[in-house]
């Protein structure tokens, strides 16, 4: 029963300098590809003018076989598709603006979320209420902190009046009223 024992080695690949060639191109091929591409551009282009100009001849030639009324009808279409176009665009826009006001404000990562998802999912209301939320929130905070800088409000127990003030008053009504915001002075 004798065990026979293979002995593998494993020698560490080592690359040569062919297989680093193949690796990086040369500047030949880079060169040739680029050329390549450029001819394809070319081409492309090429075509690309040759379809537009038989697309314009071709409503040339529509807008000659239409009538008078046709013609306008096309016009009016063509301008409502515009219009419709710029409002989309101008809407998409407003939309945008909106988001990145809200997020220049917002400060809680949550809410950041929540607006993040309904952008997302285009869903205008959400964003509008997060917006608005957010701006009362602002307005809040906005109103503690000039609540906090203004004076205390002087609501009648401070000392405005000293007792022999007050006793000085002739007229018995004020005197009184004064007695009652100073009470503590005559206590």
């Amino acid at each position: 029963m004798s065990e026979e024992v293979k002995v593998t080695s494993v020698e560490p690949e080592t690359t040569t300098e062919a297989q680093t060639e193949k690796a990086t191109p040369s500047v030949e091929d880079l060169l040739a590809k680029l050329a390549l591409a450029e001819a394809e551009k070319s081409k492309l282009k090429s075509a690309n003018d040759k379809l537009s100009k038989e697309s314009a001849e071709y409503k040339r030639q529509q807008r000659a076989s239409m009538t008078v009324e046709e013609q306008k009808n096309a016009e009016i279409e063509e301008k409502i598709r515009l219009l419709t176009e710029r409002a989309e665009a101008a809407e998409k826009e407003n939309n945008h603006n909106k988001a990145i006001a809200a997020y220049k404000v917002i400060d809680d990562s949550n809410v950041v979320e929540n607006l993040i998802g309904a952008v997302a999912d285009a869903d205008h209301d959400a964003i509008a209420k997060i917006i608005e939320s957010e701006c009362a929130k602002a307005v809040r905070v906005a109103q503690a902190e000039w609540l906090k800088s203004r004076p205390a409000v002087n609501n009648g127990t401070g000392n405005s009046m000293t007792k022999e003030e007050i006793l000085a008053i002739k007229d018995d009504g004020e005197r009184q009223r004064a007695i009652a915001r100073n009470i503590q002075l005559f206590s």
